[in-house]
């Protein structure tokens, strides 16, 4: 929709969509809000978002950032505003804004819309030249003879499509999971009662000095293991690393990753001056939720009606190695939510990243997860395909002027 919004005059757009209605999986983006970029985009090295296909966006993005997102969409009438980590959001709140202008940008703009269509494979006519694309719409096959074709399937091919594709000459990355939470061995035991408990930032990172993949941001305990922002970007980053442990590994978590040992030392310090009578498990530090809190002295030896002005020096010390290097033994990923975000697809040297066409097929294009990039959460994703987007319309802009 993106493209037919902003290829203009000059081409004949049709557009086949599988499912009934167009955009289906835009409007389960963000909760249904639609977190369609980030500003941290244009100012930050793509390797900070991009586990998977940040050096192929570095010149791409700078052409069509997150500002230029955002104002292609207020010039459909969407009012934006910013949230918490620069993310960005239409400012109701529905992500029906964003695919609602962008269907009627893409209508305005002359593109036909088959809905129901599932695309079954791409061939180059013998006779033509032309790409043949087949397609299976109310139980029967068509074909569509055409000059250009656009690829933007999402993160999931259907068997007949990706076996055209290979026949075509093009190569794939195998399909993995990214972006999805972590059940733990201790869930049901050591962190249960933390169930639902929040912590704006924490960090978790793999327990093996040969793999180096950490993330921190929001960490979410679960009574299955842990999710929220942190673990999402963790498996977004170790997605392949995960999948050949099969899930299956010792994690580190850092629950207080702001204080190192100076910071926690003055916390502690200023407790016993100023809370020298109060427990140590009743009054948290740091930040920190009680029960979190309180769970954890426990654990590092520290007795229920022990007070800052009798707490030992080794009690403290016991009490933030656990907090910022507490073990937790990964037993699988969670399959209370099905994955938002799957890697691999076509590979990234097979395409031209300056024009979005196919190395090996001329004429023929690609955007969007299809292609082995993918992001973290915050908006990534959809930035990277309104970029791809912009870059095809451009491309082609260009071939039909020539």
């Amino acid at each position: 929709m993106f493209f037919a919004s902003r290829i203009g005059g000059g081409l004949s757009v049709h557009i086949f969509e599988k499912n009934a209605h167009p955009m289906k999986k835009l409007l389960l983006t963000g909760g249904g809000r639609c977190n369609f970029t980030n500003m941290r985009v244009d100012s930050a090295t793509p390797e900070y978002f991009y586990p998977r296909g940040a050096k192929n966006l570095r010149k791409p993005l700078k052409r069509f950032g997150a500002k230029s997102a955002v104002e292609f969409f207020e010039s459909l009438g969407v009012e934006c505003r910013m949230e918490d980590n620069f993310r960005m959001f239409p400012a109701s709140g529905d992500s029906r804004d964003i695919a609602n202008a962008l269907l009627r940008a893409s209508k305005n703009a002359g593109a036909r819309i088959y809905c129901g269509a599932e695309v079954e494979k791409i061939e180059l006519s013998k006779d033509s030249g032309k790409f043949l694309t087949t397609y299976l719409k109310d139980s029967q096959k068509a074909k569509f003879e055409s000059d250009f074709v656009l690829l933007s399937t999402g993160g999931e091919w259907s068997d007949s499509l990706k076996d055209s594709l290979i026949r075509l000459g093009h190569s794939f990355e195998a399909p993995l999971p990214s972006l999805y939470s972590l059940n733990a061995e201790a869930a049901e035991s050591e962190t249960a009662p933390l169930s639902g408990i929040s912590l704006k930032d924490a960090e978790i990172k793999l327990d093996d000095p040969s793999a180096k993949i950490s993330a921190r941001a929001q960490l979410l305990f679960t009574h299955f293991g842990f999710s929220g922002p942190a673990v999402l970007n963790f498996t977004g980053f170790g997605a392949r690393e995960l999948a050949a442990r099969k899930y299956r590994f010792p994690a580190l978590l850092n629950l207080i990753p702001e204080f190192d040992q100076n910071k926690q030392r003055e916390s502690f310090l200023s407790a016993r001056a100023k809370f020298s009578k109060k427990r140590v498990a009743n009054f948290p530090l740091m930040g920190l939720p009680q029960k979190l809190w309180s769970l954890f002295a426990l654990k590092s030896g520290i007795p229920c009606e022990r007070t800052y002005s009798n707490l030992s020096k080794g009690e403290e010390r016991n009490l933030c190695r656990l907090l910022s290097e507490f073990r937790v033994n990964i037993s699988g990923k969670s399959s209370h939510k099905a994955e938002l975000v799957v890697c691999g697809g076509i590979k990234t040297a097979e395409i031209d990243f300056s024009t979005m066409q196919s190395k090996i097929v001329p004429n023929l294009f690609f955007a969007g997860e299809c292609i082995d990039v993918d992001a973290i959460t915050g908006g990534f994703n959809l930035q990277a395909a309104w970029t791809m987007g912009e870059i095809c319309a451009q491309s082609l802009a260009s071939i039909i002027k020539s």
